[in-house]
Parts: structure tokens; C-alpha cells; sequence
């Protein structure tokens, strides 16, 4: 909950509501300061979702959900409140109040868990760039067929993993230290049969986005969220 005076609550003055739900719907003008929808969040053929611009503030009058900003963020994507903050505070390009932490321990290791998600960053950009070069072909002929093309392919950020994930730890084993590239999870292959698509979903991609394509989890080796350092003790 954003209260007056912490950096939730001076986020939300700054957000505009209709942009960032246009973000993931499409939003018609309905009125002087309203603009109505399909509500994202049950199937409905008629737009029953209103999002007010001065009230900053969104209603379905099929389903009932309502609620502020951070609250349709956090519905849609499903993730806490705080994250919903962090990805409202990134779409917007607000800088991140610097965090504090009790013990060296714990600034060690959030510092490698930065590391973690520039790994993975980093890593997307690589099955990008391959999905792109000859040894490609046939995974974005299996794209192809599927229905999906350049744009829903950028879109999703999916990318091909070549049979070897030693070409991927050469390409950051420079950037990174040791111990991000073992914690990051991305060096455990399995064989194959048919090409190895990954899939980047990235906070500020609606997981709804995936649902509406067709498109399922038997279909690309995707992750969520990189591993937390932190469970494994």
C-alpha cells in the first residue's frame, strides 16, 4: 500500500494510469477524463474495464476488480506490491531509492544478485543473436510455423540455444565473476531433439501476453526469475 510521504506513494502522483494499462490493453477514449477496455483479467467480448485519468484509478464492471496503478500491475503480472513499484518506477525511468542493508552479508548479496540479472540480460541478447545466424534456421522455421513472426518474436525475446552452452559462458565468462555465472542457473543443458527455443520473460512483459499467443510452457524452456542466492543455505 502507497502511503503519503514513502516513495510508493510519490511514484503514483508521478504515474499515468492510462498509459501504463495501455501498455497491455488497448484503451479507447470513453468520455471526458475516462477510457474503457477489455478487461484483461476475464474473457468478455464487450469492453466492461474503465480506467479514469484524474482518479488514477481502474474498474471492471463485468468482473469487479479495481484498484490503483500498482494494483493492476500486480494483477496482471502477478507479483508482490514492492515489484510492482519497481516495474512501475522502470516503465516510468524513476530511479530506485538506494538501498540499505544491515550486514555486509546482505549487501554481498544483492550485489550478486544484480549480477544475476545482468547474466541473464546478457544471455537473452546472445539466443537472440543466434535465433538470427544460419544455425537458426530451423528454429525459426518451427516459429514460423507456429504462427509467430518477426514482431511477436522481439516482442517475446525468444532466441535459440545452440547444442553447446560452452559458446554462451565463453561469451560472459570476461564480464562475470565465477561465482554469478555457477549461480545463475543457465549452465545446465539437457540434449534435444528438436531445437532448444528460450523465451525471456522480463518484468516489464505481461504474462498474460504469453497466454493470449498460444503459446504454452511445452513449448520454450523459459525462466521467470533467476535463482535466489539467498535459499541456498
Amino acid at each position: 500500500m502507497a502511503n503519503p510521504g514513502d516513495f510508493a506513494y510519490t511514484l503514483k502522483q508521478q504515474a499515468d494510469i492510462v498509459r501504463i494499462v495501455g501498455d497491455y490493453i488497448k484503451l479507447k477514449k470513453a468520455g471526458a477524463q475516462n477510457y474503457s477496455g477489455l478487461c484483461p483479467f476475464h474473457g468478455e467480448k464487450t469492453p466492461s474495464f474503465s480506467v479514469h485519468a484524474t482518479r488514477q484509478f481502474f474498474h471492471c464492471f463485468g468482473c469487479g476488480v479495481s484498484g490503483d496503478v500498482f494494483t493492476f500491475v500486480q494483477k496482471i503480472e502477478n507479483i508482490t506490491f514492492p515489484e510492482a513499484v519497481r516495474m512501475v518506477a522502470q516503465k516510468l525511468n524513476v530511479p530506485l531509492p538506494k538501498a540499505t542493508y544491515a550486514t555486509e552479508g546482505e549487501a554481498k548479496e544483492a550485489r550478486l544478485r544484480g549480477q544475476i540479472l545482468d547474466v541473464h540480460e546478457r544471455a537473452v541478447a546472445f539466443f537472440q543473436e543466434c535465433l538470427r545466424r544460419p544455425e537458426g534456421a530451423r528454429a525459426r522455421e518451427y516459429l514460423s510455423g507456429r504462427g509467430l513472426d518477426e514482431e511477436m518474436i522481439a516482442k517475446f525475446r525468444i532466441g535459440y540455444a545452440p547444442d553447446s552452452g560452452f559458446l554462451l559462458r565463453d561469451r560472459l565468462k570476461n564480464e562475470f565473476s565465477e561465482e554469478a555465472l555457477r549461480e545463475s542457473g543457465l549452465f545446465s543443458w539437457k540434449e534435444a531433439a528438436s531445437p532448444e527455443l528460450r523465451v525471456a520473460i522480463s518484468e516489464n512483459m505481461a504474462s498474460s501476453d504469453l497466454r493470449a499467443s498460444g503459446l504454452t510452457t511445452k513449448d520454450f524452456c523459459f525462466s521467470l526469475h533467476p535463482p535466489n542466492p539467498s535459499l541456498k543455505k
